[in-house]
């Protein structure tokens, strides 16, 4: 038996072992990964129970089966078995001695969760391994392993290991980008990608390669080298992202209630303090023409809510705190017939699901309302709380409506139920942002937030108000390739350049260099993210400089603030708060959205299906703190809107405030970063 120091995360070390020919005892990276992980938290004996009953049924499993048919003890003369446990390893720490034998070539019994420490990988001759069990909670399985011939440890040189992840990842740049060769040391953004399509790469590696990286290592290491160093690093600093829990399973079955993220805990407060009017609410559509089954449209919605738990939770108090149930029911749907009105109204029906609020302690977070338009026209109109839903997940959602229509026609398979819901990672985020990691992400936010930002709008900030205006902007088509073409000339993103625009417009409104944004992020570093909908997006808040190098530091700030990606924003501002911390003097003034784009079309059995997401526009109420936010998206050019609040604006110095930001984006596409 050989061992070795684990120095990757679990998904990375399956995938490389698998290549040098180790057979994987089947689940080990899942639940029951998981299991042996986190056997000291069990709180009673029934739970402990349950995690050794799971860890020998797994392993017992996996020995019984290997992989394409094997079996231990068959004529597969070379093959090996790899037994990994999960858990950080301490920096330096030497590598403990492998369990004793009982002297000569008698077997070697080990103990897992006892004798094997985490954060280990131990490598067996699967002829040879018997699995023993134990009713025993504090070592319920025991590999009793014979004599071994595999000389050879999981680890393998770090300088292999990062050359082998560098080509996964240079793949994913050639089917991202459409690029038929990529170098290992080519530039990301060199090469034409976006922020958006370095998510796309990000999930790409995550679900096929098991290779995890963060936006902003595309923004610190953007060539395959480089980011294959920062997955090395961050396997070693970080533990595997677990799946769905064993808790979470058997809440699931006993239809019992899960904790609220951070951001849903904050959303729903200030929910019940605006008594549920539909500030948070978010309505899209789908133009469904042509051959239109309605009733399989009705069941696509009820197969989609069904997958995707959180559009069915409610919120309940449990011991004094909010928390969520999963509902076994799917969510209505509503008819209006308005084909006797020529088709007129549905605008004044989405407006009125924008401002009509949801009782988030009785319904579901989401409505649907099927609008018949004419015989062949009609539109589904989706409304979700944000509460259960980000930018994000409103393509999630038309996906998994648009597949599960193309499904009930028989164009289709189902797909399988996901291993991960919203829930699991509620309860890994307050399992995780603690201790000494909390303690990094708060000293860092107030970092940024300690220094006090210039008022950007000429009113006194108790003069805001929550009145606002919603107008629509488009960047003209000249600027935008200017845009373009400067991210890829200064090896960024157009993220980056729009932040570095923002800084400028702060510094030409308030005379001052020193500029701080709030941007919005996807916050889809967890493994599974990409399939769930659910409340993951976060606010930033980007630090730069309006005056010089204006791209330089703009990019710097934003590779900080994602270094915080996973701390929500607002839970942040109360524990520093609670702890005397004066955060408002910090908070920026203006806010910047960069989204995808809203606009799909989707050919379907018999119909097409155009898309598109509801935006008010004029004067309206807005929560939102920021005098100004721009928020846009790519849609065969750069189109959104402008979110001002006008108690900030007063006279015609809103109207000075756009002028500026038009000339700020034109400066950032010619500018040179200077």
């Amino acid at each position: 038996m050989t061992h070795g120091i684990v120095a990757e995360d679990l998904a990375a070390i399956a995938h490389r072992l698998a290549d040098e020919g180790y057979a994987l005892v089947t689940g080990l990276f899942g639940d029951a990964e998981l299991a042996l992980a986190r056997a000291s938290h069990a709180v009673d004996g029934r739970a402990a129970e349950e995690l050794a009953r799971t860890r020998l049924r797994t392993l017992s499993d996996g020995l019984r089966a290997l992989p394409d048919g094997r079996r231990p003890g068959g004529e597969a003369g070379g093959l090996r078995l790899a037994v990994v446990l999960a858990g950080p390893v301490a920096p330096g720490a030497p590598p403990p001695a492998p369990p004793a034998g009982r002297g000569g070539d008698g077997p070697t019994a080990v103990r897992l969760g006892a004798d094997v420490p985490p954060g280990h990988a131990f490598l067996f001759d699967p002829r040879r391994v018997r699995v023993e069990g134990s009713g025993a909670a504090d070592g319920p399985v025991c590999l009793t392993v014979g004599p071994q011939r595999c000389g050879e440890g999981p680890a393998g040189a770090e300088t292999d290991r990062a050359g082998a992840i560098a080509e996964r990842i240079a793949g994913a740049f050639r089917e991202v980008l459409g690029e038929a060769r990529v170098e290992s040391g080519a530039s990301f953004f060199e090469l034409g990608g976006t922020s958006l399509e370095a998510l796309r790469v990000a999930s790409l590696l995550r679900e096929k390669e098991q290779v995890s990286l963060r936006l902003g290592d595309f923004f610190a290491h953007g060539s395959p080298a480089g980011l294959a160093e920062a997955a090395l690093r961050r396997s070693r600093e970080d533990g595997a992202a677990p799946g769905s829990s064993l808790r979470s399973r058997a809440r699931r079955r006993a239809g019992r209630h899960f904790p609220l993220s951070l951001s849903q805990e904050g959303l729903y407060a200030m929910d019940r303090g605006a008594k549920g009017a539909g500030f948070f609410n978010s309505v899209w559509w789908m133009r469904f023409e042509g051959a239109v089954d309605l009733v399989s449209v009705e069941h696509a919605v009820n197969d989609a809510v069904l997958r995707q738990p959180a559009l069915r939770t409610v919120i309940e108090s449990h011991g004094g705190r909010p928390v969520q149930r999963v509902l076994s029911r799917p969510v209505p749907v509503e008819r209006t017939d308005l084909r006797d009105r020529g088709g007129r109204g549905l605008r004044r029906i989405m407006a009125g699901e924008a401002a009509e609020g949801f009782d988030l302690e009785r319904r579901a977070p989401a409505r649907f309302r099927l609008v018949r338009l004419a015989d062949d026209t009609t539109v589904l109109v989706g409304t979700v709380h944000h509460v259960a839903f980000d930018g994000v997940s409103c393509d999630l959602l038309v996906d998994e409506i648009a597949h599960a229509y193309a499904v009930r026609l028989g164009a289709g398979d189902p797909r399988p139920e996901l291993r991960r819901h919203y829930a699991d990672f509620a309860e890994w985020q307050r399992d995780t942002l603690r201790g000494d990691r909390l303690a990094e992400h708060l000293e860092g936010i107030r970092a940024v937030l300690d220094r006090p930002c210039p008022r950007i709008a000429p009113a006194p900030e108790r003069d805001y108000g929550f009145l606002a205006r919603v107008e629509e902007f488009e960047v003209p088509g000249a600027i935008e390739q200017r845009l373009a073409e400067a991210a890829v000339r200064q090896d960024t993103s157009l993220f980056v350049l729009l932040a570095a625009a923002m800084t400028r417009l702060g510094t030409r409104l308030s005379g001052e260099p020193e500029q701080k944004v709030s941007v919005q992020a996807a916050n889809r570093s967890w493994a599974g993210s990409e399939h769930i909908v659910g409340c993951f997006s976060n606010v930033l808040t980007v630090a730069g400089n309006g005056h010089e190098e204006v791209v330089a530091a703009a990019r710097a700030g934003v590779v900080e603030a994602l270094r915080h990606e996973e701390m929500p924003f607002d839970t942040a501002l109360s524990l520093l708060g609670d702890e005397g911390f004066d955060v408002r003097a910090g908070l920026p003034g203006l806010g910047l959205a960069l989204q995808t784009s809203p606009a799909r079309r989707i050919e379907l059995p018999g119909c097409a299906v155009t898309t598109g997401q509801f935006t008010e526009s004029g004067d309206t109420v807005d929560p939102t703190p920021f005098p100004l936010v721009l928020e846009l998206w790519e849609d065969g050019g750069l189109r959104g809107v402008v979110r001002s609040l006008r108690g900030a604006w007063p006279d015609d110095s809103y109207r000075r405030a756009l002028a500026q930001l038009r000339l700020a984006l034109a400066d950032a596409g010619s500018s040179g970063g200077r």
